[in-house]
């Protein structure tokens, strides 16, 4: 998973003949009153498809006031007949780290679990630290941890290393997690220093597990997902729900494999890093999650979506686009003052985007499947001109 990316992944490297028309898609009737909002959308969607080789399958949802437009490009296989829609699969990659901090945010409310409680009380620790490693820090990338595993793979640069086709994920397993973070090093003093980090979210799922006495992604299912009826936010997408997972495509076009999070036993026992970014989901889907952390969860998880999205981490030198963490989610206050609650993510042939301005029902979800491309150039455009529309 890509850390928060702060501009272009890659300058288009040429254009598809506009085979697919970016489509508008289940318009609710509020919509109709915002007819310049789709057409920007429409053609924002259509520009970024047509830049990038295979017409990638894209979806966005553009949120205002609650109410939701649907937009799309590209084709989901390489057929020209298949587009993409709102209940089209995609990977979401780190966007996965919100849901674990919901889930993080939701256990420290219920006294299973204490955010600022050490992460050798579920998992022991050979080495001394100069502080207590907390959950707190693996939640807001402070932990000092490094960004993978030291004995995965490479090291830290496994995108640049192996490139976007790798899997490098799909040997790691809570065993060989616990057993180097029971000896890792420290890049830096905990709570000291950002740093992205991969390693320190799969850690905090495996203790949110552990602490619940039940593998990482079935806990997040009976407290997250199904609370909020995200019937299609899954880990292992069913033989039957194949047809609408989208093939990732590379920088020439070319079919990325789908990303595996460790050794996959079933739906429920994912892999170490599961945790930190192996969910799939649908824009439809996404932005029911939206909806929620923007203030319309259920009562029973409205404290824990509160509390995830405040500020739980403030950086005296933060990284571009955001200074302050929730459990999480990354804030960023813009030039009007608004601060915008967000994430995105990417894996092999993905990239993923939810973000709400706060105080507000409005934000933006967008799903796409190649892993190049200004993306977040386009996530920008989107959410800005929701802000406009949005009092």
């Amino acid at each position: 998973m890509r850390s928060p990316d702060p501009g272009a992944t890659a300058r288009p490297r040429g254009a598809r003949a506009g085979a697919l028309i970016a489509v508008l898609l289940a318009l609710p009737a509020a919509a109709a009153a915002e007819p310049a909002l789709e057409a920007f959308a429409a053609a924002e969607v259509q520009r970024f498809v047509d830049d990038r080789f295979g017409a990638p399958p894209v979806v966005a949802a553009l949120l205002v006031d609650g109410e939701a437009v649907y937009v799309a490009g590209g084709r989901v296989w390489d057929d020209p007949d298949l587009a993409p829609t709102p209940d089209t699969l995609f990977e979401i990659g780190s966007v996965t780290k919100v849901f674990t901090g919901v889930l993080l945010s939701q256990m420290h409310a219920a006294g299973e679990v204490n955010s600022d409680g050490p992460v050798t009380a579920c998992a022991p620790r050979d080495r001394g630290d100069p502080t207590p490693i907390t959950l707190r820090h693996l939640s807001t990338h402070r932990s000092g941890l490094p960004r993978l595993p030291g004995d995965m793979l490479v090291g830290a640069d496994v995108f640049e290393t192996l490139g976007r086709q790798a899997q490098p994920y799909a040997a790691y397993d809570e065993a060989a997690l616990l057993a180097w973070w029971a000896d890792a090093p420290l890049d830096a003093p905990p709570g000291a220093a950002w740093a992205y980090s991969n390693a320190a979210v799969g850690l905090l799922g495996t203790c949110l597990a552990r602490a619940a006495g039940q593998p990482y992604a079935a806990l997040l299912r009976d407290r997250v997902l199904v609370p909020l009826g995200l019937t299609d936010t899954l880990f292992v997408v069913p033989p039957a729900d194949r047809p609408r997972f989208a093939d990732g495509h590379g920088p020439l076009g070319g079919v990325h494999e789908h990303w595996l999070f460790g050794p996959q036993r079933g739906p429920w026992d994912v892999g170490a890093l599961a945790p930190a970014g192996a969910l799939r989901s649908t824009a439809r889907d996404l932005v029911r999650f939206l909806r929620a952390a923007a203030g319309e969860a259920p009562a029973s998880l409205r404290p824990a979506f509160a509390r995830a999205a405040a500020p739980q981490a403030t950086f005296e030198r933060p990284p571009a686009r955001h200074g302050e963490m929730g459990f999480g989610w990354l804030r960023r206050a813009g030039g009007d003052g608004r601060v915008t609650v967000w994430h995105n993510g990417g894996t092999g042939g993905f990239h993923s985007f939810v973000g709400y301005l706060e105080g507000t029902r409005s934000g933006v979800v967008l799903l796409v499947a190649t892993g190049s491309g200004d993306f977040m150039g386009l996530a920008d455009r989107l959410l800005n001109a929701v802000a406009d529309r949005t009092p």
